[in-house]
């Protein structure tokens, strides 16, 4: 019995120093010339890694148009013919009112492109947009969501535009079953007011059958458009007011996010320069602190050691291993960690102390074994943890970057503390502690 103590204190000592040393130093191997690591990276905020500076401006090119001597548009000038000078903006279009109409747009779509840490200015006077992103995964998507203008058109061959963007219900991208296999597809629904146009393709177009002078039987079909991109072709009848076409789920994903919301009124050039702005707090700041608060750390560990002895050992012990694993934690989840969350992330850590704290004050001046004080412990700090927690969740729900960040650190350091204590803690003192 007494080795069997001994052997699962040893193991639980032995799997927090593990934890310890995977999060506080890594693993590493060897690739190539340089070592790589194999640990997950923190995610960090904006106001932590830094900004890129991304500039929009009205688009102000003129295009020109050229037509031949009947007045039909051609791709080329010719000699009989004329031309025209056809602005990307019309100038009634450039107001005020349709630059602030824009903005509400673009927000819309950097919202649905998960763009919550950015900050946006717009000069209302030009329609002039800066917009500050962090260097993720979502970058290329957040820029585009600001020059795609967004237009939906489903054309002939002769240009004439007979769906657009009015006549949207609703896009979204999923699989489809069909008889041999499941596919991804785009799908837009048409509204009620398209019911006429619907009636016109079906009628004129794909249901309309021709028969050339071979006699080959011949269909018409629309070119589907968004912007200047094809989305396909449109070439069997429209039945339930739905259109589907074959897209891979991720190309289907980033057109329904414009398809869904408005066209802007305006439309903005493509930018061509981005600038990188650093955070005013710099890593040596960052470690600075770091160091702070792990000499802190220390301090208040070794005065509990001082205090109660080996008991103090073991709690001491079993503090570092709930902090090396809340940070692999925030780091697996990724978390990203603003200002605000490094403040939740030092929240935990001091509640943590003061549990086990409490919790060798119960132990040792109430005689008390592991079991009734921790109990005792859990119940006296429901009081700060269930509000805590629930407050995480209600943060965490959250699409303001600083918020989300506080609430998901404070939500999963709450819910380690309780599962982490009563697994690890308190099997630890038990098998340290419990008598034959």
């Amino acid at each position: 019995m007494k080795l069997n103590k001994k052997l699962g204190s040893a193991l639980i000592i032995l799997s927090i120093i593990l934890v310890s040393l995977v999060s506080f130093v890594g693993i590493y191997v060897q690739n190539k010339a340089n070592m790589e690591g194999l640990v997950e990276q923190y995610t960090l905020g904006s106001d932590l890694n830094g900004y890129v500076k991304v500039i929009f401006a009205v688009d102000d090119t003129v295009n020109t148009t050229y037509y031949d001597k009947d007045g039909n548009k051609v791709a080329e000038k010719t000699e009989d013919g004329t031309e025209k000078q056809v602005p990307v903006n019309p100038e009634e279009n450039l107001t005020r009112e349709n630059y602030l109409a824009a903005r509400k747009i673009i927000e819309e779509r950097l919202e649905q492109v998960r763009a919550s840490d950015y900050i946006l200015k717009q000069d209302e006077e030009t329609g002039k947009i800066e917009l500050y992103l962090p260097d993720d995964d979502y970058i290329n998507l957040s820029v585009s969501a600001v020059y795609t203008t967004g237009k939906f058109t489903a054309e002939d061959d002769e240009g004439n535009v007979l769906l657009d963007s009015s006549d949207i219900k609703e896009a979204r991208a999923m699989y489809e079953r069909t008889e041999t296999s499941i596919i991804p597809r785009l799908i837009i629904t048409l509204n009620d007011e398209a019911e006429e146009k619907i009636k016109n393709i079906n009628d004129n177009y794909l249901n309309a059958v021709e028969v050339d002078e071979e006699g080959n039987a011949t269909t018409k079909s629309l070119s589907l458009k968004l912007d200047d991109t094809s989305l396909g072709t449109l070439s069997d009848a429209i039945t339930n007011k739905t259109i589907s076409i074959d897209q891979s789920i991720n190309e289907a994903g980033y057109y329904a996010i414009f398809l869904n919301s408005k066209p802007l009124p305006v439309t903005y050039e493509v930018p061509t320069q981005t600038k990188y702005i650093n955070s005013d707090i710099t890593d040596e700041v960052i470690v600075t602190i770091g160091l702070a608060v792990a000499i802190i750390i220390i301090v208040a560990l070794v005065l509990l050691i001082v205090k109660y002895k080996k008991n103090g050992l073991l709690a001491s012990i079993s503090y570092i291993g709930y902090v090396a694993l809340l940070l692999l934690i925030i780091r697996y989840t990724q978390v990203p960690v603003s200002i605000e969350g490094a403040f939740g992330i030092l929240i935990n850590f001091v509640l943590n102390y003061i549990f086990l704290a409490n919790l060798l004050k119960v132990m040792k001046e109430e005689n008390a074994e592991i079991k009734v004080a921790y109990h005792k412990e859990i119940l006296a700090m429901l009081w700060v943890l269930i509000p805590m927690i629930i407050l995480g969740i209600i943060f965490a729900l959250a699409s303001w970057l600083t918020i989300y960040s506080f609430g998901s650190v404070i939500f999963w350091g709450i819910l380690l503390m309780f599962a982490y204590h009563f697994a690890i803690t308190r099997t630890l003192f038990i098998c340290s502690t419990k008598k034959e």
